[in-house]
């Protein structure tokens, strides 16, 4: 379950209506049955784009800080797409997490063996997302320019073949909460696979200490979207429990986008705060008083 943080000013709505969410099954369905593309010729323009692709992603998948940046760079250009700002803001979450971990406060709590396995999975888990979703998002920018087979490209990038019809549907007609709903959903089952259940990092979520990371904030999500008079950012988001449970992260990205894009107060706010103050990976980004402090003690 999730515990809602702060006080958002309008009450959510489900991410996608009835008729929207028989649209996405009725795709996902076809796509059981639709003959996969075994052509393994490419074009030159083609594997020049596969080329490109390759090489922006693994530029900006160096560390936290370029992930979150490319995220946000990808919205401004792609407002439609919904997810890319989505990503960012729990981007800068993981990088926040990451630097708690580095932190003197956290050398009475943990040995240093233990954080930096805390450390390395959480950023195992954000590179593995990025290398998965940004090259998705980057053939999504091309075809806007230019059609190409978007399917075929998918597979060579390893991607979801569920993904494929979800696509072609968004270039033709775009629906972002739909979009949205469906990279929430691969970007989590891929995690699931290819992360938790396939290497050690894995073995941190069935932990008793992972528990303990819980209780201390490490499954939190934060929104900053009103600056105070002080010059604190009024808060907002949630926090994870189960986190192990890919169900449940799933409920919580489905969340969090309903709390960034359904309330204008939190979209603007946080827009504003992105756009404002630049990821570093502290809490300093927002309260920049509390957290010199506590990083220095």
């Amino acid at each position: 379950m999730q515990k809602l943080l702060g006080k958002p000013p309008v009450k959510t709505k489900p991410i996608i209506d009835a008729e929207r969410f028989g649209t996405l099954k009725s795709l996902l369905q076809k796509e059981l049955f639709h003959p996969l593309d075994e052509s393994k010729a490419f074009l030159p323009e083609e594997t020049a784009l596969v080329k490109s692709v390759r090489t922006e992603t693994a530029a900006m998948n160096r560390n936290n800080v370029t992930r979150t940046q490319a995220y946000l760079s990808y919205y401004r250009r792609n407002p439609e797409v919904h997810w890319s700002f989505l990503a960012h803001m729990v981007s800068r979450n993981g990088g926040y997490h990451m630097t708690d971990l580095k932190s003197s406060s956290m050398t009475h709590l943990f040995s240093k063996e233990d954080r930096q396995k805390f450390f390395f999975f959480l950023e195992r888990a954000n590179s593995a997302v990025f290398a998965d979703s940004f090259p998705q998002l980057l053939l999504y920018e091309h075809s806007k320019r230019r059609k190409f087979p978007f399917r075929k490209f998918l597979q060579i990038f390893h991607i979801s073949r569920f993904m494929a019809p979800i696509w072609e549907s968004f270039l033709n007609e775009p629906h972002s909460p739909l979009l949205t709903s469906a990279l929430i959903i691969n970007e989590q089952r891929m995690l699931q696979e290819r992360v938790i259940n396939r290497t050690r990092h894995g073995e941190i979520l069935r932990r008793l200490d992972f528990q303990l990371q819980e209780l201390l904030g490490f499954t939190t999500v934060i929104f900053p979207y009103a600056k105070k008079q002080d010059r604190l950012y009024s808060l907002t988001g949630l926090t994870v429990e189960r986190f192990s449970d890919p169900k449940q992260r799933i409920e919580t990205g489905k969340i969090l986008y309903q709390l960034l894009f359904q309330n204008p107060t939190v979209f603007q706010g946080v827009g504003q705060f992105a756009k404002a103050v630049h990821h570093t990976g502290s809490r300093e980004d927002y309260w920049k008083s509390i957290y010199t402090f506590c990083n220095r003690m």
